[in-house]
């Protein structure tokens, strides 16, 4: 069916209680997309991941950023966060 709005996505899966670790996997995919590109050409791209509340205040999110970032080669100022609202 396509890509779907992370504006309709992560109300769904903040409500299953999946937000947590499908945003892990995402910021997995996405870094490891950033790293590749860095390979073929200068490192000048950022990764913006949308994130839900619940994902900001579960245990051990930052080390797994900042983990998932060190795994990769890649530097923090790379990634950007940009905050869903909460679901209601």
């Amino acid at each position: 069916r396509g890509p779907v709005d992370p504006t309709r996505f992560l109300p769904v899966a903040e409500a299953s209680g999946l937000d947590v670790p499908l945003g892990t996997w995402t910021c997995a995919q996405g870094l490891t997309t950033l790293a590749r590109l860095d390979a073929h050409g200068p490192r000048r791209l950022r990764l913006l991941l949308p994130v839900t509340v619940g994902q900001l205040t579960s245990t051990g999110y930052a080390d797994q950023l900042l983990g998932l970032l060190a795994q990769h080669a890649l530097q923090p100022q790379r990634l950007g966060l940009l905050v869903a609202p909460p679901v209601i």
